[in-house]
């Protein structure tokens, strides 16, 4: 109960701030709980002015599994003479989330697992299963080059039962935070991991003979549990 009304309390001070003060706030500075709270405060009035920077500057575009390539531009062939070139426009940046959903992938997984239909409801399921996957991170603040490969990505895996007779699911795949400024990671997670672990579990959910896990050995950074958003109980 103190821990509702500590976080009550501090998410009135933060709706009290003015924008400029709520986005120079230092994450290292704050508990984890607040460290939410602000980032939830700073997606919301993003949100709201879509056509303003937002608070921490973070990059939309999925992270390259190895390199960073740097796009050229050149003049036109037809006769320009570089007086007419267009500029590209900068991409557009926003506010990464403390977890994921990734509908991309259920095609692939209902081509393995008969009878299931995805579900985009963050609600809680009439049973779940805690695991865990691979991936990488890119630091989602510009400022800072943080790059990390995890081993422990928290993953909860949703059933719903449905009239139908079909089986409703989802995977929300938990964010981490960066060592060395606390600002979330944009990921990029191992698909063949993610879609072993869905499968399996949907077929365990739907009395399906299964298969056991194959050991995977692959190295990774050391894990780091306070800075996940998310972890096995």
């Amino acid at each position: 109960m103190a821990g509702t009304t500590a976080d009550t309390i501090f998410r009135q001070q933060l709706l009290a701030m003015a924008r400029p003060e709520l986005n120079a706030l230092r994450m290292e500075n704050y508990t984890r709980p607040q460290r939410r709270l602000i980032d939830e405060e700073r997606v919301r009035r993003a949100r709201a002015q879509p056509n303003s920077p937002p608070a921490n500057n973070t990059i939309q575009q999925e992270p390259q599994q190895q390199h960073h390539q740097h796009q050229t531009t050149t003049g036109s062939s037809a006769g320009a003479s570089g007086s007419g070139q267009s500029k590209r426009k900068p991409k557009r940046r926003e506010t990464p989330k403390i977890h994921y959903m990734f509908e991309k992938y259920h095609k692939k997984i209902e081509a393995q697992v008969q009878g299931i239909l995805f579900s985009s409801v963050d609600r809680e399921g009439d049973a779940e299963w805690e695991t865990n996957i691979i991936g990488e991170f890119n630091c989602s603040n510009r400022r800072c080059k943080g790059r990390w490969h995890s081993g422990k990505i928290f993953t909860l895996i949703r059933k719903y039962n449905r009239a139908d007779g079909q089986l409703g699911y989802n995977a929300q795949v938990y964010s981490q935070r960066c060592l060395d400024c606390d600002s979330l990671g944009v990921m990029n997670i191992d698909e063949k991991i993610y879609m072993e672990r869905v499968v399996r579990r949907l077929k365990i959910w739907k009395g399906e003979p299964v298969e056991d896990l194959p050991d995977i050995y692959k190295k990774t950074d050391e894990h780091e549990e306070e800075l996940c958003e998310g972890s096995i109980t």
